[in-house]
């Protein structure tokens, strides 16, 4: 079994970016849409409903531009500038992996390190303590929530080509895997204790007396 920890990566979605859209061609196919749905008076409301959203997709789709995003934890602390800061390490990264220089991209790595642990012990001294003097736990929440690696307890295990995602699977897959380090004896193949012989009061008292005469 392989226990290594694989995480779900948030799925893409697609954003529509409608400052760039062709109204006119929109409202020219949607326009149609509606005339052929006003001709179709014998189909249900729901099927109505159905062709109207798929025609409007259609029309969405080849009338705006789209781009794939993913969602992203928001860190609390971290800026605008920070980004800014983030952006720019990258391009110094890129240029350094080119020139083979090396000195630039470091310096400026180490800077970006300083300001972001100074934002976030900021974020905390100021926003976490502050709420917790005017009895507000939503802040001090709110950044333990960032901390968090994984929300979702423990994450998916792999047990040979198949990914175990159900509690009660990678329950039986973490047992399987204890029971296989841990043996279980029996009585039957326990050794033998040597029992050693009872000394007698009186037989410690001469042994006393004999090592006093020594």
């Amino acid at each position: 079994m392989d226990t290594k920890v694989h995480y779900n990566r948030t799925p893409t979605r697609k954003c529509y970016i409608y400052s760039k859209a062709n109204w006119e061609n929109i409202n020219k196919e949607q326009l149609q849409t509606t005339i052929e749905a006003n001709n179709q008076k014998e189909d249900s409301v729901q099927q109505l409903w159905s062709t109207f959203k798929a025609d409007l997709f259609k029309t969405m789709d080849a009338n705006i531009p789209n781009k794939e995003i993913r969602s992203r934890n928001n860190i609390p602390w971290i800026k605008h500038k920070h980004k800014k800061m983030l952006k720019r390490k990258q391009r110094l990264y890129k240029q350094a992996r080119k020139t083979r220089k090396w000195t630039n991209y470091r310096a400026y790595q180490k800077e970006c390190k300083r300001s972001l642990r100074r934002a976030e012990w900021e974020y905390v001294n100021s926003n976490i303590i502050e709420g917790l003097q005017n009895n507000n736990n939503k802040p001090f929440w709110k950044y333990v929530k960032s901390k968090r690696q994984d929300s979702n307890g423990i994450a998916p295990l792999k047990h040979g080509t198949t990914l175990v995602n159900d509690s009660k699977g990678k329950a039986e897959l973490l047992l399987k895997q204890f029971k296989s380090v841990f043996t279980r004896t029996s009585k039957a193949e326990m050794p033998e204790t040597r029992i050693s012989p009872k000394v007698s009061s009186n037989q410690s008292k001469l042994t006393r007396k004999a090592s006093k005469n020594y």
